[in-house]
């Protein structure tokens, strides 16, 4: 399975969690000029920019350890960008994470709210 077949599963995974969590999916793979916005939803009136890390293995690292200071920054600036050319007045949001790593033919979902708390 090459890497794009992977991330498209993992990206379905997180949007049939998010969903049974209580999440509506507005849209996926938003691109800004600071780097990929992997899905966006609201909950309970906030709007979520989701990094979604899927793993079949932590051979290579953990899922939340690939979330480095790096990617926070671009997520940061890829939701602000997305705030200033997307809405038109102020919208409660939070920058959140969705890790996803099979382990022993079952999937474990690790999920930050807000990364920058």
């Amino acid at each position: 399975m090459n890497k794009r077949k992977i991330g498209s599963k993992g990206e379905q995974l997180a949007c049939d969690y998010l969903s049974v969590n209580g999440f509506s999916i507005e849209l996926r793979n938003h691109y800004t000029p600071y780097g990929e916005i992997d899905l966006i939803g609201f909950k309970e009136g906030t709007l979520y920019f989701i990094e979604v890390k899927f793993r079949r293995t932590d051979s290579y690292g953990t899922a939340r350890e690939s979330l480095s200071y790096k990617k926070k920054k671009n997520m940061r600036a890829s939701a602000i960008h997305y705030l200033k050319n997307r809405t038109e007045k102020y919208v409660p949001f939070k920058i959140s994470y969705l890790g996803i790593t099979l382990t022993d033919g079952f999937n474990e979902f690790d999920f930050i709210e807000n990364i920058f708390e």
